[in-house]
């Protein structure tokens, strides 16, 4: 540990325990009975697209599985003194890529996730005009001590409520309707397996906190300063915006996204939806980078690179409302059946696109 490791950075696999492979086997049994009940029908063609759909269903649930085991801070999995998941000071993020967030940190591109602390834990001492080392090394570790490794909360306070009526399933039966709930419950199933595993490191810690909070961890704390947007208290470098130089920790920095996909603000007659990029917080300058100790800039897009397929995404709904809306309008004005075919055969081609 430390900034001189014998590797750059010392990596434990995210706990697999019981619990997590439960959560997996459950999706697959119950992705498997979808697929039984196809295959009670007499057409082939619809069995292969009930398995594809399964088998889509079946990748968003490990990809959103894995997300969230990867926002377990390990205390093993430490490079410069920090962290390679978020402390906690928001709440999950399932929509940026945490392989890529891992990797940044790894190549020294994004400063790590530190531990943050209300306060500098060494003002007292420093006006009181004493450096005594030990007993900065033991209001540091008392500091970190009282923050543990993750922000506290109830298993309770992991699930995300439905806003819904909660007899609205038995109206509602709807293929979508349907597929959003079971994504919610296997979204907050793994969330509270990702609880109990978070526990289970945190009482590592508290056990091995001499160990683990070691003289350069006390360097980096008694050295640090705060982050302009969260206000918290943690080591430097942090990152530095390219444009105005300000500070800002990767936990906050990780927040930052583009809009959903909008028509312009000026343009509020165009029917050509937009991504804006990120701003600057401090200056408005776009588009926005950051670095860490002078490496290759990152912006807000780099961690989530799936924003283009977002928009065209996007885009292509709003196509096939068109030609929907067109086909009705020319089947009560003209009655041309062969246009309306034509329309409609293009509306199914842009929603194939989209699968």
């Amino acid at each position: 540990m430390g900034n001189q490791p014998t590797k750059e950075a010392t990596i434990a696999s995210i706990p697999r325990g019981n619990g997590l492979l439960n959560i997996n086997n459950n999706g697959n049994n119950h992705i498997g009975n979808i697929n039984g009940t196809s295959m009670n029908s007499n057409s082939s063609k619809s069995n292969n697209k009930n398995n594809k759909n399964s088998l889509s269903r079946k990748e968003k649930k490990a990809k959103v599985s894995e997300g969230i085991m990867q926002q377990i801070v390990c205390v093993n999995a430490r490079v410069r003194g920090g962290y390679l998941a978020p402390y906690g000071n928001y709440k999950y993020l399932l929509d940026c890529d945490w392989g890529i967030v891992r990797s940044l940190i790894v190549g020294r591109r994004l400063a790590p996730f530190y531990t943050p602390l209300e306060d500098d834990p060494c003002e007292e001492i420093r006006v009181n005009g004493s450096l005594d080392k030990d007993k900065i090394r033991i209001k540091i570790i008392s500091s970190l001590s009282k923050r543990g490794l993750h922000e506290k909360c109830l298993k309770k306070d992991v699930i995300e409520d439905d806003d819904t009526d909660p007899d609205l399933h038995r109206i509602n039966q709807s293929h979508n309707s349907l597929k959003r709930r079971d994504m919610k419950e296997f979204q907050n199933n793994v969330k509270i397996q990702a609880w109990e595993l978070q526990q289970e490191q945190e009482n590592i810690f508290q056990q091995q906190i001499d160990n683990v909070i070691d003289d350069k961890i006390v360097e980096l704390y008694t050295e640090g300063d705060e982050c302009p947007i969260c206000f918290l208290f943690m080591p430097q470098p942090m990152n530095e915006t390219l444009c105005c130089h300000q500070k800002l920790c990767t936990e906050c920095f990780i927040q930052m996204k583009r809009l959903p996909p909008h028509i312009p603000h000026d343009q509020p007659e165009s029917q050509d939806l937009i991504s804006e990029c990120v701003k600057c917080p401090f200056c408005a300058t776009e588009p926005f980078f950051v670095q860490y100790r002078n490496e290759k800039q990152v912006s807000p897009d780099d961690v989530r690179p799936q924003w283009k397929n977002q928009l065209t995404s996007a885009k292509r709904k709003i196509a096939r409302r068109e030609l929907a809306a067109t086909a009705l309008h020319w089947e009560s004005a003209v009655g041309d059946s062969s246009l309306e075919d034509r329309l409609v055969e293009q509306t199914l081609r842009l929603s194939l696109l989209d699968k």
